[in-house]
Formats: structure tokens, C-alpha cells, sequence
């Protein structure tokens, strides 16, 4: 059995059912983030990760969640 790795807010990933899109992690269970607009962005229950686009032209889009076994790779 593989371990899951851990990603940090900050880390670059790719989630396995969209592999063509990067995404940055903005929010752990452990590490909250608050928006540009001041608000908390924490983790909803059942999911491991908070992310949006890795494009800086994309950071206005809504946030995606994830669990960490649907993250394919660290950039």
C-alpha cells in the first residue's frame, strides 16, 4: 500500500480526474486561508484539501475540494 503524501498550502497539484488542469492548495484541515476579500476558507467535512486554479488570471473561480486520494501528483 502506497502512503498518501501531505500537501501544504502552496503546493501545485493535479487531481487525477483532471489532468490537464494545475491547481494550488489553499487550505489543509490544519492550515485555514482567508480570501482576498477577508473571508475563512476552511476545509468542509469529508475532504482533505481546498483548491482553486493555478492560473493567477483564474483565482476569482470557485474553489474546488478534494480528498487526498483524488490528488495525482505535486508539481
Amino acid at each position: 500500500m502506497t502512503a498518501i503524501k501531505k500537501f501544504t498550502v502552496g503546493d501545485s497539484v493535479v487531481l487525477k480526474q483532471q489532468e490537464d488542469a494545475v491547481f494550488e492548495v489553499v487550505a489543509t484541515k490544519s492550515q485555514a486561508h482567508t480570501s482576498p476579500e477577508g473571508d475563512a476558507v476552511s476545509v468542509p467535512p469529508g475532504y482533505d484539501y481546498v483548491l482553486r486554479p493555478f492560473d493567477p488570471a483564474a483565482h476569482s473561480a470557485p474553489y474546488a475540494y478534494a480528498k487526498a486520494d483524488e490528488i495525482d501528483v505535486a508539481m
